[in-house]
């Protein structure tokens, strides 16, 4: 268990450097477009496109981080039932999360397949680059997912 945690650790934080790294770029682009349309009367075609592009990852990864930190919302009812029930409840809970994931990263994996000869308009580039968030991340969220589960299956769960 001490060596996956290590991995999970190292991968939460190749993942909080990269959602910082698309951060200050989605902000510097949007900076850039912002001055170019008020100052200079001229914008970058493919800087919506690229802005929407980053924003589709930052979402998906950012989920991998929330639920590693314990961050995401949450609804805490179980916490109102009987205390022999609520690791249980909670146990179900990262199940029925973790099957959500599996069917996401599915499906957004078969919407993938299917928009790989769709060109985007401006950064003509795949859509396939768009919707590859969501698998991609969803990856990233069942491995956070299992990790919080396994922590709940030995005693070690909130």
């Amino acid at each position: 268990m001490d060596r996956f945690n290590s991995i999970i650790d190292t991968i939460a934080s190749a993942i909080e450097w990269l959602v910082a790294i698309l951060l200050a770029v989605l902000i510097s682009i949007t900076a850039v477009q912002v001055f170019n349309r008020y100052f200079l009367q001229f914008s970058y075609a493919w800087a919506e496109e690229l802005s929407k592009l980053i924003f589709f990852y930052l979402v998906f990864l950012g989920g991998a981080l929330a639920i590693n930190k314990g961050t995401f919302s949450a609804f805490e009812l179980y916490k109102l039932m009987r205390v022999e029930w609520q690791k249980n409840i909670r146990i179900f809970i990262w199940l029925l999360i973790l099957c959500f994931q599996v069917v996401a990263a599915f499906y957004g994996g078969v919407m993938v397949s299917l928009t790989t000869t769709q060109i985007t308009p401006a950064l003509e580039i795949s859509q396939a680059f768009a919707y590859g968030a969501i698998p991609f991340g969803m990856v990233f969220m069942i491995l956070m997912t299992v990790h919080k589960l396994m922590h709940e299956l030995q005693g070690e769960g909130s």
